[in-house]
């Protein structure tokens, strides 16, 4: 999306500042508005208003900050909060485009990553699990059980606010996978953003490596067919099994039974 011509696009310029500002901070928590960190409120603040006082990691494009072209261009801001999502629709009123992926997909990133902690404990204020009452304990025993429940619960809490919220797509990283042109073309149209042959053979470059295990953390060179199933042979089936249990254990709107099988 970033690359359209009529994008000023950022990445993750919220989370990086307020990463690099608060020591062992997490980049997925919950966002009280009344106790916001400061950084992170700030660069929200600069990001939608399309300031780029950020970093050459977050203003990657550089060329597409010319203050002559500026005024004809739109923020296309990448962020990976998911539990930001009402802040940012009741201060920024944004399109959003929420990008969800098969739950052991996720699970297997979050490990490979380090975050094999606590999740719920980690992510929500201790007044906050006490009062919704989430239901999550049964499945404490496991970090693969206890990430299932967690992305079973954070689903149905941005669901709650973006089924409401008429300007917000949900789009599925398999769908991305499987038909990125027709996909992408889609989300152009919604965010009004330029379409032109030089996006559409980026996007097919984008998707057709020939390094589908490539796992960088900011590598948007994929072999996108080869993706969008990695984790029936990545995550060994016990795990799978873990997480399959407690994500299902909560009745998602997505990635129900039939989207499990690892054959």
């Amino acid at each position: 999306m970033g690359r359209s011509d009529g994008a000023l696009y950022l990445r993750e310029p919220i989370t990086q500042p307020y990463l690099a500002g608060v020591k062992d901070a997490s980049s997925f928590f919950e966002v009280d508005p009344c106790r916001l960190p400061h950084t992170y409120r700030r660069s929200a603040d600069n990001a939608f208003s399309g300031i780029p006082a950020f970093s050459k990691a977050i203003t990657i494009y550089p060329s597409q900050w010319k203050l002559s072209d500026r005024h004809r261009c739109r923020p296309v801001i990448k962020e990976v909060n998911p539990l930001a999502c009402k802040w940012l629709i009741d201060t920024y009123r944004p399109r959003i485009i929420y990008l969800i992926r098969h739950p052991a997909a996720v699970a297997e990133s979050f490990c490979k990553m380090g975050w094999d902690g606590k999740q719920f404990k980690s992510r929500f204020t201790e007044q906050t699990l006490v009062a919704e009452n989430f239901g999550y304990e049964p499945f404490t025993a496991s970090f693969w059980s206890e990430i299932g429940a967690l992305q079973a619960v954070v689903l149905r809490l941005a669901l709650a606010y973006l089924n409401g919220y008429q300007d917000s797509r949900i789009v599925k990283y398999e769908d991305l996978c499987y038909d990125p042109i027709t996909v992408f073309r889609r989300l152009y149209e919604f965010a009004e953003l330029q379409w032109s042959s030089r996006v559409e053979k980026d996007i097919v470059r984008h998707s057709a490596s020939n390094h589908p295990n490539a796992t960088g953390a900011y590598d948007v060179y994929r072999d996108s067919l080869a993706m969008a199933e990695k984790w029936k042979t990545d995550v060994p089936k016990e795990k799978i099994a873990e997480i399959k249990e407690a994500y299902l254990s909560f009745s998602p709107a997505f990635y129900r039974e039939e989207e499990w099988n690892c054959s």
